[in-house]
């Protein structure tokens, strides 16, 4: 009985952690509030794609070239209860 009550919070404790560590790289990619208008690459469903950056601020799925974001876009996205780890 106790080895499955600390199964039980163990696996809770996996899922609150790994739904709190969703990486910056999987959340949408945006311009930010500045107004220049620089080619940018941010991944999207495992496929990048481009977008216009504004030249500040955004997050962290913003890439300089095509072939960065596929090497940090690595072609999906993890599974969710892997996320953090």
């Amino acid at each position: 009985m106790k080895a499955l009550l600390l199964l039980c919070v163990l696996l809770f404790a996996a899922v609150a952690l790994a739904q709190r560590g969703d990486p910056d790289i999987f959340r949408p990619g945006g311009p930010g509030p500045c107004k220049a208008a620089i080619p940018r690459f941010f991944c999207n469903n495992g496929r990048c794609e481009q977008f216009l950056y504004g030249g500040c601020q955004g997050g962290a799925n913003n890439f300089r070239s095509l072939e960065e974001c596929k090497r940090n876009c690595g072609g999906s996205r993890p599974p969710s209860i892997l996320r953090g780890f």
